[in-house]
């Protein structure tokens, strides 16, 4: 699974990717007319330090030394009341094992 910026040259640790994109679905975020350019969309803060920025975080996607997911959970009583009650059985059958990777930019 790539993670792709969310800013263009940006040095934020902002990324979308198709999980993030997943969550948009699942939650209905996706329907919005205004969808594509709305920064109120899901995306994943990947950094190697435990500080948190300003926002909310819905969840963790914990990984092993090798960057292969191994728990994904979302907190579906926070912020966004809109998942199925089934969210976190979707996104882990989904998303356990998949391998993150960083987009390479030139």
């Amino acid at each position: 699974m790539i993670l792709k910026r969310k800013y263009e040259g940006c040095c934020r640790d902002e990324y979308y990717c198709e999980l993030t994109k997943e969550l948009d679905i699942l939650s209905g975020l996706n329907k919005r007319e205004s969808y594509e350019g709305c920064k109120y969309r899901h995306y994943i803060y990947a950094t190697d330090s435990d500080k948190k920025e300003h926002g909310g975080t819905l969840g963790d996607i914990v990984t092993d030394n090798d960057d292969y997911i191994i728990d994904v959970v979302i907190d579906i009583d926070y912020v966004i009341k809109t998942y199925p009650n089934n969210v976190n059985e979707v996104i882990k059958k989904k998303y356990i094992g998949k391998k993150i990777e960083f987009e390479e930019v030139e």
